[in-house]
C-alpha cells in the first residue's frame, strides 16, 4: 500500500487533476501519484480530458461540460517485465533444435 496514503487521499479529484497537469506539461509525461516519467497518457474528447499512468494505474480527468472531476490513485507501483537480452532467445532456440538457418525461414 501507499507510504503516504492519508496524504494522499486528502486531496480532492479536481487538486488531483490539476497536479496531474502539471506533472504531465512539466515532468516530461510525468504521474503526480507515482512520480515517473514518460508513463502518462493524455486523453480527450469533446470537453473531457483524462490523464493515465501506465506504471501506477493513476487516473485523473475532468468533464468540461459538466464540472465534474474525477480521480483514481491506482494499484501503485507495478514491477517492470524484463525482455530477454539476442544472447539468451539464441540460447532458448539453440535449446530447442532450432537452426540458424530455420530461424530465419532459408
Amino acid at each position: 500500500m501507499w507510504r503516504n496514503a492519508e496524504q494522499r487521499a486528502a486531496r480532492t479529484p479536481a487538486e488531483w487533476f490539476a497536479e496531474a497537469t502539471r506533472w504531465y506539461a512539466q515532468e516530461h509525461q510525468g504521474c503526480a501519484s507515482c512520480r515517473g516519467r514518460h508513463c502518462v497518457f493524455r486523453s480527450g474528447e469533446r470537453t473531457r480530458v483524462e490523464y493515465y499512468c501506465t506504471a501506477c494505474d493513476f487516473s485523473a480527468c475532468h468533464d468540461g461540460e459538466s464540472g465534474l472531476y474525477f480521480a483514481d490513485l491506482g494499484e501503485g507501483k507495478r514491477p517492470t517485465g524484463v525482455l530477454l537480452g539476442a544472447e539468451e532467445l539464441w540460447d532458448l532456440r539453440s535449446a530447442a533444435g532450432v537452426e540458424a538457418e530455420q530461424w530465419r525461414g532459408a
